[in-house]
């Protein structure tokens, strides 16, 4: 029964990021399907989801989101991994900025901001360019990135976005009022065969993206993260020996 959407560049040599049923929020788990990629909310609980993987530290993330139904509010944006894993309420978090179907911006554990963002609706896709070295994100919608108070943005360049709080661990949230949401961090740009995939990728030719992220922008998956700076076979080793029935010295 499987369909053509349903084979994805996901694999165990560079794996993907999805929403993490185990990062919930105090309102419980929303419902995921389609291998943690579809996330639908329930307006009772107004509940949520982390993903599994952060942005990347000193790097620059990028990702899409479609709206499959939006009965109510839906949201999607970035929050503090320490709290999302704590049980607290995502859109209660700060630092939390998440753009909201009405055009708001939420700001976690503070005022709401309207910026003059449109809108968005049911087959609408959100794009999110995250850069945590200059501390900035904008927020594009259909391939249009959005304005904020009457400034254009344009993540290719770095002007016109928002600023985010430095040093801080970001996972991708999303929440709402009975929103279903669909999220594609480079492996599925048909967004579980919904529409028609369009295979752009990011500047190391990774990935599978309805619209070609900004310059200098990547796909949010192992494969893309930076070389650790611990080797742990330089750190970390087995000894054997064999026992003399007395002290010995193993180095």
């Amino acid at each position: 029964n499987l369909t053509e959407s349903d084979v994805m560049v996901d694999s165990p040599t560079n794996n993907f990021c999805t929403w993490n049923p185990l990062s919930v929020d105090t309102a419980g788990a929303a419902t995921l399907s389609e291998g943690n990629l579809r996330g639908v909310s329930n307006s009772s609980t107004n509940n949520g989801h982390g993903s599994t993987m952060s942005a990347f530290p000193n790097g620059k993330t990028y990702l899409e989101a479609r709206i499959n139904v939006m009965p109510s509010d839906v949201y999607i944006g970035i929050s503090d991994s320490s709290t999302i894993f704590s049980g607290l309420k995502i859109y209660a978090v700060a630092p939390t900025y998440a753009y909201r179907s009405d055009g708001i911006l939420i700001y976690g554990g503070g005022a709401n901001v309207s910026t003059g963002i449109n809108t968005f609706g049911v087959g609408d896709i959100v794009q999110l360019a995250i850069d945590t070295t200059a501390n900035k994100l904008w927020i594009g919608k259909n391939n249009t990135w959005q304005t904020i108070n009457n400034a254009a943005q344009n993540p290719s360049n770095g002007t016109g976005s928002y600023a985010i709080t430095a040093d801080i661990d970001y996972t991708i949230v999303y929440g709402g009022d009975d929103g279903d949401i669909t999220i594609n961090c480079g492996q599925d740009s048909s967004f579980a065969g919904t529409v028609t995939a369009q295979g752009n990728q990011d500047g190391n030719d990774i990935g599978d993206f309805y619209y070609t992220p900004p310059t200098g922008f990547l796909a949010l998956c192992t494969q893309n993260l930076p070389e650790p700076t611990v080797v742990p076979s330089e750190h970390f080793n087995t000894v054997t020996y064999t026992g003399n029935g007395g002290t010995q010295s193993i180095t």
